[in-house]
């Protein structure tokens, strides 16, 4: 992930998104939920992304590499590693080494870490209590 974009097994897409290109970049989607915003799923990537209900905008991408309880939560966990602004990251990066990239607590939100650039921003959930990362998501800050 770069300030302006998601690249994935080397398919680019510009941040924020469309539909279509999320597509392009990831395949079709295995579900979608009609919450509060659309949520595309790609259960077999374990990848999320969030859609403004009235505009074709992805305005958040995630990647799930454990359990946040929620129904859209992918079925299978992302298993790679991340490139976030050219640091690297996997499912057993430690919280040290991502409060040394810059992350730092949420003021409010408990257990998540964000590194923020306008307008946009990447957020850490991170479980103390097993002291892995749950998620890391990229999403705009400013509309």
């Amino acid at each position: 992930m770069a300030q302006d974009s998601i690249t994935f097994h080397g398919k680019r897409t510009p941040f924020p998104s469309t539909r279509q290109a999320m597509i392009d970049v990831f395949g079709a989607p295995d579900r979608e939920l009609k919450l509060g915003n659309n949520i595309l799923v790609w259960d077999e990537l374990g990848v999320y992304a969030y859609i403004y209900p009235d505009r074709d905008i992805v305005h958040e991408v995630s990647f799930a590499v454990g359990d946040e309880g929620y129904a859209f939560i992918p079925k299978k966990k992302f298993s790679g590693t991340f490139s976030v602004l050219g640091r690297k990251f996997s499912t057993q990066s430690t919280l040290e080494e991502i409060k040394s990239a810059g992350f730092v607590a949420h003021a409010v939100i408990q257990e998540h870490y964000l590194l923020d650039f306008d307008p946009h921003g990447f957020s850490v959930a991170w479980d103390e209590k097993r002291g892995r990362m749950i998620s890391i998501t990229m999403t705009i800050l400013s509309d």
